[in-house]
């Protein structure tokens, strides 16, 4: 099995210890490939997961690398499994006793019934898919109790709940030891970009825009997911959505496989409706449907038949669709994880794929960040990812540094470099808690100086006094008037704030007394010299 070089630093971690170790990767760094090696050297193990969907991709995973595996699971699921091996050309789902894929659900429910026919009291290695849902007293929590000699692996991008609850042992967690790659420890996001394993991206978000809201989406009794519509700040379970999400994809993402987050399964349906009437093929899929209608519209959706696809918590977490070029969020969400989570689902790799479009109606970025900036993860504390320092660029609605000049898509000028504006004016607002506002203080003089540089010369005192240095001014001024009207300004300041046109041994070298009288040939000679030695 060929591992990359951060997954071999993972595996060899993994190796060394016999704790119950829990693994952080970045989405689309590649976490099943570190599942499927310690399958691969374990006695006996059991891969474990949540989902029909995480199960089947876990199984094919375990599939393509060659390792064999019994199932735990509903018959549909088994099937799924074996069809998926069938297109890889080989069936490895078998009747083994020393491995297995498992429905976490399935488990717990035939250890409950006394219908689990494994040996539970065999030194199983226990691998677990998603794994930021164990939590003390859950289900995932049981694994522990039900397989006494076991070690727990789990996988997850994002250690972290939304609950706040602990995940490592001292504070009532399940796992001893948080293993992350050396090489991705400070900035893992911008590093798997940099290699190649994740895809670029650009983010835009309209709701910085009170002018453009588009209305109110209601929210239906028993239908919405809590967490989002606990986040809603306005009574009357509705949510404001700003900027137009039709003639955004139209704009931004036309004809590319878009996955939108919905606030509920009504709302989901709609907006399917509405993306199909303004002749843009749309689905929605839903926890009320069949597995099997759910799993139609995913291959109708792979296929590009379904180029907008809405869900409520059904592209989440663990999802493997390569194909999803852009994420419209029109849900907002309290929870980091699940943020990271969805905008993981874009930023993987595929042949083809210029990149990801993420597309923010809600707010979300301005709440937790961009999804490159670094996150400190931890086993016992909470994370967040503090000020974003972004800003909305009012011609184009990308999201970029708030410290640019200009917007980076269209060359805009960034609005906030301007002093004269201050902080909200214009149809933009801003929220001083995320903007770090000395941080952007610096970045406007640093602005300014550059604006000075480009339109206006500014000759500095050369400082080293006496007649000598009269005379260096005086063959400076001739540099200058021989240089402006074939050089910008920008160059000449460039040549005035110079180390070495700053000393006396320069001058000294390149002039003397009598070529005050010599004609501008001389002097625009000497300033080409100078530019070709920077």
């Amino acid at each position: 099995m060929k591992l990359r070089s951060y997954q071999r630093d993972i595996d060899q971690q993994l190796d060394t210890g016999a704790s119950n170790d829990l693994v952080q990767l970045d989405t689309g760094g590649g976490k099943t490939a570190n599942m499927a090696e310690q399958a691969s050297k374990a006695e006996c193990f059991i891969a474990v997961a949540h989902r029909n969907l995480l199960i089947t991709q876990i199984s094919a995973t375990l599939a393509h690398y060659g390792i064999e595996h019994n199932t735990v699971s509903t018959t549909y699921t088994r099937r799924r499994c074996i069809a998926k091996h069938r297109k890889q050309g080989k069936e490895y789902i078998t009747t083994s006793q020393t491995g297995y894929v498992a429905s976490v659900d399935s488990l717990i429910s035939r250890y409950k019934r006394g219908r689990l026919t494994l040996d539970r009291n065999k030194p199983w290695l226990i691998l677990i898919d998603e794994a930021h849902h164990v939590a003390e007293a859950n289900k995932w929590f049981k694994l522990q109790e039900i397989f006494p000699n076991a070690r727990i692996i789990g996988f997850t991008a994002t250690p972290a709940r939304l609950d706040g609850k602990p995940l490592g042992r001292k504070r009532g967690g399940l796992f001893d030891r948080l293993v992350q790659a050396e090489t991705l420890k400070k900035d893992s996001v911008n590093t798997l970009i940099n290699w190649g394993y994740l895809a670029e991206f650009k983010l835009y978000s309209f709701d910085s825009d009170m002018k453009r809201a588009r209305g109110r989406i209601p929210i239906n009794d028993g239908e919405f997911d809590m967490e989002a519509a606990n986040s809603v700040a306005e009574s009357g379970k509705s949510l404001t959505v700003f900027g137009d999400y039709i003639k955004t994809y139209k704009r931004l993402a036309a004809g590319k496989r878009a996955v939108a987050m919905c606030i509920s399964i009504k709302n989901a349906e709609e907006i399917a409706n509405e993306f199909r009437a303004a002749g843009i093929p749309a689905a929605h899929i839903s926890s009320d449907m069949s597995a099997t209608e759910v799993t139609r519209r995913f291959e109708l959706f792979e296929l590009g038949q379904i180029q907008v696809l809405c869900n409520v918590d059904m592209i989440g977490e663990g999802v493997d669709v390569p194909g999803i070029e852009c994420l419209i969020m029109l849900r907002p969400t309290a929870s980091l994880v699940a943020y990271r989570q969805w905008i993981g689902r874009a930023m993987r790799t595929a042949d083809g794929k210029a990149g990801a479009i993420i597309i923010d109606h809600v707010g979300n970025v301005h709440e937790h960040g961009m999804p490159n900036q670094h996150v400190a993860w931890s086993l016992n504390y909470q994370v967040s990812v503090g000020r974003s320092n972004t800003t909305t660029c009012a011609n184009c609605d990308r999201v970029h540094s708030a410290f640019d000049k200009h917007c980076p898509e269209c060359g805009y000028e960034n609005w906030l470099m301007d002093r004269s504006k201050g902080l909200g004016a214009g149809t933009h607002h801003v929220d001083t808690k995320v903007i770090d506002i000395q941080l952007l203080e610096q970045a406007r003089s640093k602005a300014e100086r550059e604006h000075q540089r480009a339109t206006e010369i500014t000759v500095p005192r050369l400082g080293f006094g006496g007649p000598l240095e009269k005379i260096c001014e005086q063959h400076r001024a001739r540099v200058i008037e021989a240089a402006k009207p074939d050089h910008s300004i920008e160059e000449i300041n460039g040549f005035l704030s110079s180390q070495q046109t700053k000393g006396k041994s320069w001058w000294l070298k390149h002039f003397t007394a009598a070529d005050l009288k010599a004609p501008d040939t001389k002097f625009i000679k000497v300033f080409k010299q100078w530019q070709k030695s920077q």
